[in-house]
């Protein structure tokens, strides 16, 4: 039985409109395993970046606590008034399902997801942004500079631009930024072109309109258009499985027509599961230059479903044009 009306439905309070929301996904399941001790110091340099870097008037944060132990639980109650949402599972699901469990239900136009060993620097957020709203097929942005990943589920950016001479191929990259790149991977990524002339340090793909856009963009930390995810409603079977990344997260924009592109300068930096000196000495300040709602706005303005795009078509003529004129 029922006695009276509920009175919350009287008071009609407004619900609070975000535009960007940012998802971590943490695993950390002990502190003894080698690969996990040190990984503690490390989640809390993240999360001291995120929140000192990021417009919190119109962003929020989604934490996903992958059946972590105790002691990130802990950590994780010390941001209790920061973190918007904080989604604890009790075991662990893997990294695209839980995500994708996130994504497909929220209302803001951008969502990022990042892993939770990265180090975001000041006016990330604003940079990003800013490509989204010069370029409306813009699908991806990454942080920082991504060359060695140009070609990575990016037919769609080469097939629309590159014959119609709207990409540079040059030296855009700082050498510095290369050097943070290859320090937080510990990998020769960049170096590494096998038969071609260049490697990524030397020359990369970028409009040449504006060399402060590089073609390419990674999954450890990067910023989508939340339309993306909503064309799709199928599930991962299993909770790992090599390729999930590319097919779940990294090729949905590629196969609606849009680009997956990154920052000339470097906003990011891939920590690992070890803190070194230059984490240590390197503090993330509250940003003053925040983005701009107007922006935002702009940004997310353009639709999704009207970019009518043939992606088998177009994958095959990017094939085409990698292997004629030798990419």
């Amino acid at each position: 039985m029922r006695r009276g009306s509920n009175p919350e439905k009287l008071k009609e309070n407004t619900l609070k409109k975000y535009y960007h929301r940012i998802i971590v996904i943490i695993h950390i399941p002990n502190q003894e395993e080698d690969y996990y001790k040190d990984q503690l110091p490390v989640l809390q340099k993240c999360l001291d970046g995120l929140f000192a870097t990021i417009n919190r008037s119109i962003s929020v944060v989604t934490i996903i606590d992958n059946n972590s132990c105790q002691e990130v639980k802990n950590l994780l109650d010390l941001y209790q008034d920061k973190i918007e949402k904080l989604v604890r599972l009790r075991e662990n699901l893997g990294k695209v399902a839980p995500i994708l469990n996130e994504v497909r239900g929220i209302f803001e136009p951008f969502v990022t997801l990042m892993d939770s060993d990265v180090l975001l620097f000041e006016g990330w957020e604003k940079a990003v942004i800013n490509i989204f709203q010069k370029y409306k097929y813009a699908g991806i942005v990454a942080p920082l500079p991504c060359p060695n990943l140009a070609f990575y589920n990016n037919s769609a950016v080469f097939v629309k631009n590159f014959l119609f001479g709207k990409l540079g191929y040059d030296k855009v990259v700082d050498d510095k930024d290369c050097k943070l790149y290859l320090k937080g991977f510990n990998s020769d990524y960049l170096l590494n072109r096998a038969n071609r002339q260049y490697d990524w340090k030397e020359k990369s793909y970028f409009f040449k309109n504006d060399p402060s856009v590089i073609i390419g963009a990674g999954h450890f930390v990067a910023t989508y258009r939340t339309k993306l995810f909503h064309k799709y409603n199928n599930q991962p079977e299993y909770k790992f499985k090599g390729g999930y990344e590319d097919e779940f997260l990294d090729k949905i924009s590629d196969k609606q027509g849009f680009y997956r592109l990154s920052t000339v300068k470097t906003y990011a930096y891939h920590m690992g599961n070890v803190l070194d000196n230059f984490i240590t000495n390197t503090l993330s300040r509250s940003n003053d230059d925040h983005v701009d709602v107007e922006v935002l706005k702009q940004a997310s303005s353009f639709s999704v479903k009207n970019n009518f795009h043939p992606y088998k078509l177009v994958d095959f003529l990017f094939r085409v044009v990698k292997k004629v004129y030798k990419l």
